[in-house]
């Protein structure tokens, strides 16, 4: 297999034997497609499917990765620019992530061979995410920091792959600046107590030094609601969709429900995924679009407020918000009209059975749009 690989290799990137997979990266608090995963995959006349454990380690071994890679940025880039043309404003399109190998930046000046892509293609660098697994930041040190330093200049987000992998996540973590940790699916593999507090205390500790996380390996309603209810903004699993053609891979999930996250939602979610969701204290976040009241988070804490005063659901809660005419529902409307006109955060308090409910509110305005939501 290693010979043919490098017999063919040449042969398969000149007649388009290396395609381009989709897999989706969904946002954990509205199940919107938020971003997708570029993978390769070798589909050869002969052989059929060749397996990436079986290529990569061979164009690895043999210095031609950058080759892979450089190609599978192109084809990102090449369909970008497609797609654009037709979409015509850019809505609708996702940032999609490529993951570059440690030895890339040893072999070429793969930064610049990006930003040449990017640049020809048209295409934002905010459109194109960079992931670099752990192993690359203990291999060759100074070469990755240089690397890092100038994607960042140019407005990529850089990822580190893997997280928890391998035995130095917290010095490199602590060395480098990254958007994003993509936590190790292997903590996913044996879904035990013990995993859950790892992988709640990783996506803490991200929140507390201003990191995304994006958790791998999502198989199970379970495991989703999980990683929604500890505050992991993305999540990326064979649950939501297995890796496929671009355009198969999208309509996989439209024809799910899933609707594709705009520009300006990614800016407005992002701003939410900052929040700790493992405050002990009762907590829901609420959306208020002008018009109705959704609740799109609560913790178990306030569930059970609720239902100490007779609310049973958060559907049931929406309701009762939502009802023209309540003393509640024209309090709030009131409160959370005078945060609009302020653009100032604001806190009020209401009576709810035996205990005072806590609101505060603010209001986020996409520049793009210039919608509001509260």
């Amino acid at each position: 297999m290693e010979d043919y690989i490098l017999e063919h290799f040449d042969e398969a990137l000149e007649k388009n034997w290396i395609k381009v997979y989709f897999q989706p990266i969904v946002r954990s608090l509205t199940g919107d497609v938020c971003g997708a995963e570029a993978l390769a995959r070798w589909i050869d006349p002969d052989r059929g499917m060749i397996n990436t454990s079986d290529f990569i380690p061979v164009l690895e071994e043999n210095g031609l990765i950058y080759r892979l890679d450089c190609l599978i940025v192109e084809k990102i880039c090449t369909g970008f620019k497609w797609k654009k043309e037709r979409i015509g404003t850019g809505a609708g399109l996702i940032p999609v992530s490529v993951n570059i190998s440690r030895l890339d930046f040893g072999l070429t000046n793969m930064v610049k061979n990006i930003e040449d892509l990017i640049v020809a293609n048209k295409m934002p660098s905010d459109m194109l995410n960079i992931e670099i697994t752990e192993s690359a930041f203990v291999s060759d040190e100074e070469a990755i920091r240089k690397a890092v330093d100038e994607l960042h200049a140019l407005g990529f987000k850089v990822c580190m792959d893997d997280f928890g992998s391998g035995y130095s996540s917290l010095n490199v973590l602590k060395d480098y600046d990254f958007d994003e940790l993509k936590i190790d699916m292997e903590f996913l593999a044996n879904f035990s107590e013990k995993s859950r507090k790892i992988v709640s205390s990783i996506v803490r500790m991200a929140k507390d030094i201003g990191v995304q996380t994006l958790s791998e390996g999502v198989e199970t309603r379970e495991e989703y609601e999980f990683l929604k209810g500890i505050g992991c903004e993305k999540i990326q699993g064979f649950y939501f969709g297995r890796p496929d053609t671009p355009e198969e891979a999208l309509n996989h999930c439209v024809e799910k429900g899933m609707k594709i996250e705009t520009r300006p939602e990614e800016e407005y979610y992002d701003k939410i995924g900052r929040l700790d969701f493992m405050d002990s204290r009762s907590m829901a976040l609420f959306e208020d679009d002008g018009k109705v009241v959704k609740n799109i988070f609560a913790n178990e804490e306030y569930r059970l407020a609720l239902k100490s005063n007779g609310t049973r659901t958060m559907a049931e809660a929406e309701r009762k918000i939502n009802h023209v005419g309540t003393g509640m529902h024209q309090h709030l409307r009131k409160f959370v009209d005078q945060v609009e006109r302020t653009g100032e955060e604001g806190v009020t308090t209401y009576p709810s059975g035996t205990q005072y409910m806590e609101v505060k509110a603010s209001t986020f305005m996409s520049l793009e749009t210039g919608s509001r939501r509260k």
